[in-house]
């Protein structure tokens, strides 16, 4: 597909039925944006804050 590899396929594939898979579970769950995004900052800090131990 316009000169993409089958590995460069593959993990797309994989990468849009993770997406797909999680933002059901997560609709699901009535899980709010806001949330999500907090949480997600939240890990992206303490990653961050960790990383070089």
């Amino acid at each position: 597909m316009w000169g993409a590899s089958n590995e460069e396929l593959n993990e797309l594939a994989t990468m849009f039925a993770t997406s797909a898979f999680w933002s059901n579970v997560l609709d699901t769950q009535n899980y709010g944006y806001n949330t999500f995004i907090n949480r997600l900052k939240q890990m992206g800090e303490y990653m961050t804050k960790t990383k070089n131990k």
